[in-house]
């Protein structure tokens, strides 16, 4: 006798031919459904019901239709609505925690790997300068000591011969100032507005990376102190007597403040490097102060990051 035909329609498996009992379809059906691995929960069964007066008296056709029920079906978990809900929240509050300081970890080492990367480039530069001219001392910084108009041609002779050369910039603006060439503002690490460095003429570049540099002359005072909030107070004549350097590390972009992305730096003592005063040693901690939110000489930041190893502390106040 051959063997029942099946078939998988819609969901429900249908047996058609002859069997012995409804037992060996039922235990088909089942084996059936454990080789397709599918889950049977209803089952329409036809066979040939045998005809009470034998089988060759049974009408072609005669059938008889039962109904089983294989209780196979596998049982899947879910999430209910107020689950999902409530681990939704979780996730919420866990990121409203980490987030802000995850995106300030990111901005501090973009920050610092520009800042780096820039310093690179200028101190390159000048490095490049001493190769073809001799030491910065015979720059003619002295011709420059002591004068206090004039600057503009003086700086312009300076950096049109000692660093453009070297950088090939982007763009030349010259002589011009941040808010001329588009800055709305420039701010301290407080919040405040610099309007010094957003007004006072300098001599402004687009470097190759992007970052925009400016160039001005910067001097000391022969006498000086220092007063109660740090700053230097000078007792005597002003003097021009090397370059005052700032530099944008990613343009005009925000957040255009002083010690995140504004940093200055000066060919001081013939040497170049991040902004300091003449004469003054400075630690960590007289870095930290002068680089703080309530400090007026937040132009120092530049200097503190590279003491600390090129990285900003979590002390730093960013």
């Amino acid at each position: 006798m051959p063997p029942p035909r099946k078939a998988l329609i819609d969901g429900v498996f249908y047996f058609w031919g002859k069997c012995a009992t409804h037992v060996d379809i039922c235990t088909n059906i089942q084996e059936t459904s454990r080789i397709l691995k599918e889950d049977v929960t209803h089952v329409d069964i036809y066979i040939n019901s045998p005809h009470p007066m034998g089988e060759g008296a049974r009408s072609a056709g005669e059938r008889t239709k039962r109904n089983q029920i294989i209780h196979s079906k596998k049982t899947k978990a879910a999430f209910t609505l107020a689950e999902v809900l409530i681990t939704l929240g979780i996730i919420g509050v866990v990121a409203a925690l980490t987030l802000p300081n995850l995106i300030a970890n990111y901005q501090k080492k973009q920050a610092v790997t520009q800042l780096k990367a820039t310093y690179s480039v200028l101190a390159q530069a000048f490095e490049r300068a001493k190769v073809d001219y001799g030491d910065m001392e015979t720059w003619g910084l002295d011709s420059i000591y002591g004068q206090t108009s004039g600057e503009s041609n003086l700086y312009t002779n300076f950096v049109e011969t000692y660093f453009i050369p070297y950088v090939k910039p982007i763009k030349n603006y010259k002589i011009t100032s941040l808010k001329t060439i588009g800055y709305k503002n420039i701010y301290k690490l407080d919040g405040t507005p610099d309007n010094s460095l957003l007004d006072t003429p300098r001599y402004y570049v687009i470097l190759p990376n992007g970052t925009i540099t400016g160039f001005s002359l910067d001097g000391h005072c022969d006498a000086s102190h220092e007063d109660s909030d740090g700053n230097t107070v000078c007792d005597s004549q002003w003097y021009y007597t090397d370059l005052y350097i700032v530099t944008d590390i990613n343009g005009k972009k925000a957040p255009n403040t002083l010690g995140k992305d504004i940093f200055v730096m000066s060919t001081m003592d013939n040497q170049f490097g991040f902004y300091r005063y003449k004469g003054l040693e400075s630690d960590r901690e007289w870095l930290l102060k002068a680089c703080s939110k309530g400090s007026k000489e937040n132009r120092h930041c530049g200097r503190l990051i590279q003491y600390d190893g090129w990285e900003i502390k979590d002390d730093y106040p960013w």
